[in-house]
This record gives structure tokens, sequence and C-alpha cells, in this order.
């Protein structure tokens, strides 16, 4: 039916779709519990010419005024040769979450950071909040939505991918108001609390036993046993960050020179990393087993850092969904423990003493500023002006005389021999 729509008509449609006469192409669909505005458009560049349709919104929420402009600004597009359903500029109305979400990991991934940091947080999201709330719509994003988010983490007891999490939704959360999607002066995490202090204080390091039991038994015990395990092992030999082992990239890996090159860390400097011969052993074997760009792949993208805290989670009887009780994984015998603590275990080890005091550990006792350069911890590193400033330095041959000792150390402690058969 054709007519001049009105108001009235609108609430007391006359027939199941009303073309209005008054704007080309829009249309007043009445179904059995709601009203939606569309639009029926030829498709740009096809020939001969295809039609579709277009949503516009609910009625009474988009009124009809208001149909009739968003329904005018498309047919502008198809004027320009621009398919309007492709057009990203969306309805502050109806945007879902996973629309804000994929808008916002396009600009992480396509801005100035790099694009490993823009893909780990749209892992995140995908893995975490869409599955969630990508349905709900924007305009009723509340407190009780980040809580559905929260808790299955919380419970996983991650709570650093937890504080992860919360700074990328709050980003979210900002580039909805600057993109007008969430209205300025609402802050829906208003009551939510950070999931824990950054910089929180731990004190967990693993002993000599639960380090080779880790390194041997982790590919019986590890859900992705393929990809875990090695990325646990890297963790360990080089004392990286897990995120950062994670997403290793095989250009960023000069085996001949024995440097892996990290284009950008969690303080936005790169940091060029010297390996060792176990860390060589592993990034060896991993460009054996892969043949993209990631050496710790998961799909198109590389694993990570909450996925292998997960996996690390339900080697000691966490929930796996889809994956029956008499089929998990086998407990790795070792107190609970997350990836980082292996990186802090690392750093122990490398700076404990050679000959310690009773009750204290064995180590390569390296000096606390040649593991600061080799961890990239720039706090410690390059206080003064001259050093951040000023002092344009890899510290390669520092790093070496950590990292070689280091290697040497650790074979020790796994036992050499067998860590050579298991590779």
């Amino acid at each position: 039916m054709q007519i001049l729509l009105n108001d009235m008509l609108c609430k007391k449609p006359k027939g199941p779709e009303m073309f209005d006469l008054g704007q080309r192409g829009l249309f007043l669909r009445t179904g059995a519990t709601k009203q939606t505005w569309g639009m029926v458009y030829p498709i740009p560049g096809t020939k001969p010419i295809r039609r579709t349709r277009l949503g516009l919104g609910t009625y009474p929420s988009t009124s009809l005024e208001d149909a009739r402009k968003r329904c005018e600004a498309k047919w502008k597009l198809i004027e320009a040769g621009k398919d309007p359903s492709l057009d990203h500029t969306l309805d502050s109305d109806f945007i879902t979450m996973a629309q804000l979400i994929d808008l916002y990991c396009a600009e992480r991934v396509a801005g100035p950071k790099s694009i490993k940091t823009g893909y780990r947080v749209k892992a995140a999201f995908a893995l975490h909040v869409t599955p969630v709330i990508g349905g709900v719509l924007v305009k009723d994003f509340r407190y009780k939505h980040w809580k559905m988010v929260l808790k299955p983490i919380m419970a996983a007891g991650t709570h650093e991918a937890a504080l992860k999490l919360y700074q990328y939704v709050r980003g979210l959360a900002a580039f909805g108001v600057r993109e007008g999607h969430i209205e300025s002066g609402i802050d829906p995490l208003a009551c939510a609390e950070t999931p824990c202090e950054k910089g929180e204080a731990k004190t967990r390091f693993l002993s000599p036993a639960e380090v080779a039991t880790i390194w041997h038994r982790a590919d019986d015990a590890l859900y992705d046993a393929d990809i875990v395990p090695d990325v646990l092992r890297l963790i360990l030999a080089t004392g990286q960050r897990p995120g950062e082992c994670a997403g290793v990239r095989r250009e960023d890996v000069d085996l001949q020179h024995r440097i892996w090159t990290i284009p950008e860390t969690k303080n936005g400097h790169m940091h060029k990393v010297t390996l060792n011969d176990l860390a060589v052993e592993i990034l060896s074997r991993r460009m054996r087993l892969t043949n993209g760009d990631f050496l710790f792949p998961y799909g198109d993208r590389a694993i990570t850092n909450i996925e292998i805290s997960h996996a690390v989670y339900w080697a000691f009887g966490g929930k796996k969904a889809g994956i029956p009780q008499q089929d998990r994984f086998t407990p790795l015998g070792v107190a609970k423990f997350t990836p980082h603590d292996l990186r802090r275990t690392a750093a122990t080890y490398m700076n404990a003493a050679q000959e310690p005091e009773p009750g204290q550990p064995r180590g390569i006792q390296a000096s606390i500023l040649d593991i600061g350069y080799l961890l990239n911890h720039r706090s410690t590193t390059h206080k003064s002006v001259t050093a951040k400033v000023y002092i344009q330095n890899h510290y390669l041959v520092e790093k070496r005389r950590v990292t070689n000792p280091w290697g040497e150390f650790l074979a020790a402690m796994i036992g050499d021999n067998e860590m050579r058969e298991a590779a």
C-alpha cells in the first residue's frame, strides 16, 4: 500500500506494509509484536539493477520524521555510489555492543599504536564480551552487564586478565562517548570497582621441582597442549611477559643473532630480547611447526594472555564448556600459579645468590639493573632524563650477561637431557 504517512496512520496502520509517498523507498511494516521502518533501494553498481531492503529502526522509538531523515541520508549515499548497508555510521539508538566493539577494534587496529595491541584488544572482546552482552543495545548498557562479563573471569582466578579487560571496556565507553553513541556525562561503569589494583604485590614463585614438572608435564596437563606449553616454557626461558611471548611473530625472531624483537611492549617501547639455548630451541620448534606469521597461532590470530591463563586454570580443575568431566586434563601436580608467576620465577632465580643463606633460593646472582634491562622494566633502568631521553641503547651486552647464565641454570634445573628428548 502506498500512502502519505502521518502519525495517525503510523499508530493505526491500514496494512502490513505502508509505503510512504512523502519519502521515496520508505515503508512501515507492522508485525505481530512491533512496527519497523525500512527502505527499498537499488544496490549501486549492479547490472541488471537489484533491489534490496534496509532496516531503519522501530516505531514509535523512531518517529516518522526521523525515519524520513534517515532514509534521505541513505539515498545520499546511494547517489554517491555507496551501498548504505555497508555504511558504518550507525544509529545511536539501535547500535549494539557488538557493533560498537567492531568499530572500536577497527580503530585500535588501524591506530597509531601497534597492530598487535589492537588484535589483542579485539581477541579479548571476542572471547569475553561479545558472547555475553553483544546483543545489548549500547543505550541500555549498564553496570549489571559488566558484572555478567566479569563474573566468569574472576571465578577463573585470572585477576590480571580482568584488570586488562576492565581497561579495554573503559576505553570502549570513552570511544562511545566520543563518537556520540553514549550520551556525554553518563558512565555505565560508575559503580564498577577496579578488579585488582595495578601493581598489586604478588609473591608466588615456583620451586625448581615445580619448574621441572611444568616443563615436562605441561603437554599432558594443559588444554591447547600444542600451543600453551611452549608459551609457558618461553616465559621461563626469556623472562618476558606472557602476552608478549604469546604474540611472537616469525618476522621478529632472528635466530642467527639470537635476538627476538618485540615491536611494542606494555610500556610502549620496542624491546630486544637476547635468546639463550632453551629459547632458541623453543622458537626453532615453533617455526618448524607453523607456517603463518604467528608462532603461537589460534585461528587467524595469536593466542592471547587471557586464553593462556584460562588453560592453566583448567589444569587445576576449572570447567571448560563442552568438555566432559571424564575428559578433563591431568592436574599438573603443583600449587596453583598463573603464567605471570613464571616471569617472576625467572627474575627471582636470575637475581638469587649463587651461595644463598639457608632457606633462600639459589640462582645466578645477576645484577638488578641487568635484569631490569632484560625484563624491560623502565622504572628501574630509565629513571633519569639522560637514560630516558638521550641514551638510545638496546643494552644487548647487559642482557646477555643474564640470559646465557640463566639458560644454563634453567637447563640444569629441568634436566637438560630430558628436555631435549621432549623437544
